[in-house]
């Protein structure tokens, strides 16, 4: 095979090999060629560059994904939602923070007597990026029925550190909440969902939400991080969207003197949880990929939540790297199948009690 060494793990740069490992419809829709060369986030990684330059790169990259994303539903729909973003308390944790949320209210109203289910969208992004504008948010709120609440976490490019993204969810989470009322949500159909390091963050909070005394009707988690210890095979796979030396220099950066840490618990990642403290937690939808570098961490995972007897349901598709579920020229099973996840989630209550 083909590699190169990169801060630690093998990447294959061979189109011949992604050839082998990928599945033939991956290969129909992605520039493998393209995608072998240096993966875009290693950019607004690398701590050498200028800050400025990192996030005008990042600026970019989001730029690209809005046009991507680019909601089907028509100026004359989307002047019908309500939209508004604000600043709202801190969490317990860190009070005297605001935090920057974006809320989106369809025009489709419940039936006559019952309230809108909600969804707190934890935004992916390689913890570089947490924009709701990158993502079609009122085309979700429309094709569920529900109001969307994002919020504006601080990532690595805005000089945050371990807990700051998750203080700031939590935030979020507390001020949807505490004012389900008056956005005609109930409170007992509070869902969360996010997509990579979305669906990281979104698990964590999960995690810390259980230790406040919240209940959240169901996490789903497509393409999560769950672990940042390098030990599983899986970490060795050709990734070619978020490759192990991504995530570690990601993780690096962002947990500072608490990297790798034996102290870290299942706020930092999921999979640093032990059985005992999967106990209780949110009913949860795992969607990931064979060629994922978290394939491995997520299986073990899985393994913790259903032992604490947590309702867990999981999907992997074949073939297929990080990205597949979220990227909407690459996501067809994936896709389809997190919309069945978050129907499911917003649908049933599922939490064993």
């Amino acid at each position: 095979m083909d590699i190169k060494e990169n801060r630690g793990w093998t990447v294959t740069t061979n189109d011949e090999e992604l050839a082998y490992w990928y599945h033939p419809s991956a290969l129909e829709v992605q520039n493998v060629g393209q995608l072998t060369g240096p993966c875009s986030s290693m950019v607004y990684l690398d701590e050498s560059k200028p800050l400025e330059e990192r996030r005008k790169f990042r600026d970019m990259v989001i730029e690209q994904f809005e046009k991507a994303y680019v909601s089907p539903l028509g100026e004359e729909l989307m002047s019908q939602f309500k939209i508004e973003t604000l600043e709202v308390p801190g969490c317990p944790e860190e009070p005297d923070t605001k935090v920057k949320i974006t809320y989106y209210i369809p025009p489709v109203k419940p039936a006559k007597g019952r309230k809108y289910p909600a969804m707190l969208y934890v935004c992916g992004g390689g913890m570089c990026m947490a924009n709701p504008d990158m993502f079609s948010l009122p085309e979700l709120a429309m094709k569920f029925k529900c109001v969307i609440v994002a919020p504006h976490y601080r990532t690595i490019l805005d000089g945050g550190k371990y807990p700051d993204a998750l203080n700031d969810l939590h935030a979020g989470y507390q001020w949807l909440y505490e004012h389900a009322d008056e956005l005609g949500v109930h409170k007992d159909k509070i869902i969360i969902h996010g997509t990579s390091s979305g669906a990281h963050q979104g698990i964590c909070l999960c995690f810390r939400l259980k230790r406040y005394g919240f209940s959240p009707r169901g996490c789903v988690a497509a393409e999560p991080i769950v672990e940042d210890r390098p030990n599983y095979h899986s970490m060795e796979l050709a990734d070619t969207m978020w490759p192990a030396a991504a995530a570690h220099l990601s993780n690096k950066i962002y947990f500072g003197e608490n990297f790798l840490s034996p102290f870290l618990g299942p706020e930092a990642f999921g999979n640093r949880a032990t059985v005992e403290e999967c106990k209780g937690l949110a009913p949860m939808f795992l969607i990931g990929n064979e060629l994922d570098t978290q394939a491995d961490p997520v299986s073990d995972f899985v393994k913790k939540t259903r032992a604490a007897g947590v309702f867990t349901e999981v999907h992997q598709y074949g073939g297929f790297s990080h990205g597949y579920t979220s990227m909407p020229y690459i996501g067809t099973r994936g896709a389809r199948m997190v919309d069945e996840c978050l129907e499911e989630c917003l649908t049933y209550d599922l939490r064993r009690k």
